[in-house]
């Protein structure tokens, strides 16, 4: 078998103040840093193949800025598109890109060329700094910190984020989600820490403001440095979180509770590096590095907007007190009305590394659907990571998808895919796994 090598790299990628942050329906111009935005690299190599595994802290990106970044990566170290992989950790307090979810602004060219740039020099550099390594992962769980954000309600509605407003009516979360917490790590032969690959989902929308920061990843991060040093690289991988976040509507069920705003990423972060740790004492070392990686790409159908829509759209243009949130959806809609959309090119990719694999999803995908991946192919180490290689929007599934929630509503980025695109994407999944196998 082959000698593993791995090198890992970050670079900061901090844009300049003044831009719009995106990921709310208000703009948000950016006017200072909370902490650092980064990309950071892990790239290995077994001699037969090489892959590099990146995440960028920002909320989401089209495929064409991972394309961008592939053909560069491709050109000064020769490693194909397919085996790499591009990951965005959804921070909401992060940079544009080349994505507007609703049209919060994206980077000029030249803005753009310099996130191109800074992701590239950190792969090289990874790819450099390769010495051979051991490998070892661990996979547990952690319940405290993430939860569904949909409820069942006791007058049988479905309620996203209810506890605030209706603690006492709340039921139950509509669905379970994932809780894995899966870590692979990569040491010098001399014992060295020289990285790891983080998988855990949850929606990092924990900071809010105009601050530019990284959130709970980039916490959990800047952590595991103080535990192996500086030159230590986490790849943060986020999970299936399209419906999970950091707020349990239980909690508010207690007279006077209040969740701390602007600090509760520390907390997070600190309970995720601390689970980390956990993992690292009850590692096991896998004899078998080898690595393969596949990509596929497929076509599928995008909803388009009904007779209903249109009346309620005009319903809206109609009302003097219409909400931003109500304006926009309109305004989407009626684009969608004139100028159809309808396809969109899903990719899917598995990498193998060695005992483990990588499965990534190019949305803001459900919990079920990395669950029924799970299921679907009985793997023990996977890894699955959402908003990898570029974004489809949000893949709701049922009951919530009927039920009218948030991330169910019909717009040009933001959601468009039926509930249907849930099982495909599964099935592409499981179907490339066993191929790897």
């Amino acid at each position: 078998m082959n000698q593993l090598f791995c090198g890992a790299a970050e670079r900061v990628i901090t844009p300049e103040l003044g831009l719009l942050i995106p990921g709310y329906f208000k703009n948000r111009i950016s006017d200072g840093v909370k902490s650092d935005l980064k990309a950071h690299a892990i790239v290995l190599k077994d001699g037969a193949a090489q892959v590099a595994v990146i995440h960028l802290d920002i909320l989401d990106f089209q495929a064409s800025l991972a394309k961008k970044i592939r053909l560069k990566i491709q050109n000064q170290l020769q490693i194909p598109p397919s085996n790499v992989m591009i990951a965005a950790t959804h921070t909401h307090t992060g940079s544009p890109t080349n994505y507007s979810g609703f049209d919060e602004g994206r980077l000029t060219k030249k803005q753009l060329d310099r996130l191109i740039n800074l992701t590239v020099e950190a792969v090289v550099a990874a790819s450099e700094a390769a010495v051979p390594v051991k490998m070892y992962c661990a996979f547990g769980e952690e319940k405290s910190i993430a939860f569904n954000r949909n409820y069942l309600m006791n007058d049988g509605t479905i309620v996203t984020n209810p506890g605030k407003r209706r603690p006492f009516d709340v039921v139950k979360p509509i669905t379970p989600i994932d809780h894995t917490l899966g870590v692979i790590r990569f040491d010098a032969l001399d014992g060295t820490p020289i990285a790891q690959l983080v998988n855990f989902a949850c929606h990092p929308d924990t900071v809010g403001g105009t601050a530019y920061c990284a959130d709970y990843p980039g916490e959990l991060c800047r952590l595991q440095q103080e535990c192996f040093g500086k030159d230590f690289v986490t790849v943060y991988l986020n999970g299936a979180s399209g419906n999970v976040n950091h707020i349990n509507a239980e909690w508010y069920k207690t007279p006077g509770f209040v969740l701390q705003k602007g600090s509760h990423h520390l907390h997070m972060g600190k309970v995720l590096s601390e689970n980390v740790q956990v993992l690292h004492k009850q590692m096991s070392q896998t004899n078998d590095t080898t690595i393969k990686a596949l990509s596929k790409t497929y076509r599928t159908a995008r909803r388009q907007p009904t007779d209903e829509d249109m009346k309620w759209v005009a319903s809206v243009n109609e009302a003097p007190n219409a909400s931003i949130e109500d304006k926009t959806y309109a305004s989407e809609l009626t684009d969608l009305y004139k100028h159809p959309k309808k396809f969109a090119n899903v990719e899917i990719q598995v990498f193998r590394i060695g005992e483990c694999a990588i499965v990534t999803l190019p949305c803001e995908a459900y919990a079920d659907i990395a669950l029924a991946i799970r299921e679907a192919s009985q793997h023990k180490n996977l890894l699955i990571s959402s908003l990898t290689n570029g974004t489809v929007g949000y893949v709701v599934t049922e009951p919530a998808f009927s039920a009218g929630v948030y991330e169910s509503k019909l717009s040009k980025y933001n959601s468009f895919l039926p509930p249907s695109a849930a099982d495909e994407m599964a099935l592409h999944a499981v179907q490339l796994l066993k191929k790897l196998s």
